[in-house]
């Protein structure tokens, strides 16, 4: 006999169509691992510094953890049907703080700073750290990723910057409602963050 869970999935064919989740019940909890970088194979620009220039050489920068204030840290999007009801959420495997700590770095990286990840910083380095306030996912006829970032630089304790970055990125037409393609969202949304945060520490870097 079917399952009650069974029953209700086959009632709700209609609108997982609606929602592009045929690959599998709208109802069922999608399980994303976060990637960093995006994949390339979505035509995207794989990491944030593509259109930034390279900094001057010898900056070195700790990457510090981020704090994560979303209520609920393991929930990075909704599934929705076509009327746009919130049916199962989608949650990550993976840590968000340490996704975005270790997407940061990387990018600066990338610029040409000597970043690392650290816990601690000393009294005269530089260093950034941050609180996650948004990682979201959704999915209605395109998916849809969203990153808010509240980013502090430091030198010596002093403060260079404070300022909240908004990224967002879509991983194209919903289809299917795979896991892969909320995550492929979400990084790209990443990216567009870094992409401003990288610009920002560049301006706080070599003002006089």
């Amino acid at each position: 006999m079917a399952s009650s869970a069974s029953r209700f999935c086959s009632l709700a064919v209609s609108a997982a169509i609606g929602a592009g989740t045929l690959g599998g019940c709208a109802f069922s909890t999608r399980n994303a691992t976060l990637i960093y970088p995006p994949a390339s194979s979505q035509g995207a620009v794989a990491t944030a510094q593509a259109a930034t220039p390279p900094a001057p050489s010898g900056i070195t920068i700790a990457v510090l953890p981020f704090v994560d204030r979303r209520s609920d840290t393991t929930k990075v999007g909704q599934v929705r049907n076509t009327f746009g009801m919130k049916l199962a959420p989608i949650r990550t495997v993976n840590s968000v703080s340490v996704w975005v700590r270790d997407a940061l770095a990387l990018e600066l990286r990338n610029a040409g700073y000597n970043a690392a990840t650290s816990t601690t910083v000393p009294d005269s380095s530089l260093a950034i750290e941050g609180e996650i306030l948004k990682a979201q996912a959704d999915a209605y006829f395109t998916y849809g990723g969203e990153v808010e970032l509240l980013v502090r630089l430091t030198k010596g304790g002093r403060e260079l910057n404070r300022h909240s970055y908004a990224g967002n990125g879509s991983a194209g037409t919903s289809w299917s409602g795979t896991a892969k393609s909320y995550a492929q969202s979400l990084a790209l949304a990443l990216a567009d963050a870094l992409r401003q945060i990288v610009a920002d520490v560049g301006r706080a870097t070599t003002s006089p």
